[in-house]
């Protein structure tokens, strides 16, 4: 039988039991990739080898980011003419997806403002 020569290359770095670190550009990359598998955790970090713990403490500290920068972008309004009866209901969508309905264009405003403090 013959012998057969084969090397590992893994410079990645490796914690106290042997795990695979990864930098901060992987785990980017790996969240990106993961958003757009349409799998859950668990099935996304088992195909990619990675803790499904980290996966998502990895997908906590994006979305934390991303809030607090969605938060500390200025709000915009765009002015809208309204019939002299008015609709009963004014709606504004935030750009989380939350919609916040009421009667009152300046109550909503208020609204807008308090939520983003």
């Amino acid at each position: 039988m013959e012998a057969i020569e084969a090397e590992v290359l893994d410079s990645g770095r490796r914690d106290a039991k042997g795990r695979r670190m990864l930098p901060e550009h992987e785990w980017k990359r790996l969240l990106a990739q993961y958003e757009n598998s349409g799998l859950i955790e668990k099935a996304f970090a088992r195909r990619d080898g990675v803790s499904v713990h980290t996966l998502i403490a990895w997908l906590g500290r994006v979305r934390k980011r991303n809030a607090a920068d969605q938060a500390n972008q200025p709000i915009r309004f765009q002015e809208v003419s309204l019939p002299p009866s008015g609709p009963s209901v004014l709606e504004v969508q935030m750009p989380d997806g939350l919609v916040l309905k009421g009667s009152s264009p300046q109550d909503l405003a208020a609204l807008v403002l308090a939520r983003r403090r």
